[in-house]
């Protein structure tokens, strides 16, 4: 059996799933709602319509962490991170990637990049932007992506 049709495996204590066995991680529960309150009205239009683009894309579990809001497929591929005038958005990619929004880039040499990136409008969300989302989706999901 290969690691991409391994059952994903999930933490005794708080029930989150992971692709990897014994993954590190924090068993500390948070809700959108904590990190949505107090924003001002337009981060919250903006975390609705990421929200709903993200799910157009596909099935997601919303798992809200201590430091942000990630969109899970099988992995953690997506992330938001809302603040009072912008959100922080990563997307984790299996390629080096140009984009004009991009500011900073975490490599992690053969597992990818993380790509963050920071959203102050809805048209922020361009259509190469908008495809490097549904690329980020597709290493969740732990689809080949184009190289």
């Amino acid at each position: 059996m290969t690691a991409r049709k391994r059952p994903l495996w999930r933490c005794p204590i708080c029930g989150r799933t992971f692709v990897t066995r014994n993954m590190s991680h924090s068993c500390r529960r948070i809700s959108v709602a904590t990190h949505l309150a107090g924003k001002p009205p337009e981060i919250l239009a903006l975390y609705r319509f990421l929200h709903d683009r993200i799910r157009q894309i596909g099935p997601v579990t919303v798992d809200p962490q201590g430091r942000g809001i990630v969109f899970q497929v099988r992995a953690r591929s997506i992330g938001l991170a809302p603040h009072a005038r912008w959100i922080d958005m990563t997307l984790w990619l299996k390629r080096d990637v140009t984009h004009a929004r991009v500011r900073k880039v975490d490599d992690y040499g053969a597992l990818g990049r993380v790509l963050h990136f920071r959203i102050t409008s809805e048209a922020d969300v361009d259509p190469p932007l908008w495809r490097l989302m549904r690329e980020a989706y597709a290493v969740g999901a732990q689809r080949a992506t184009r190289s």
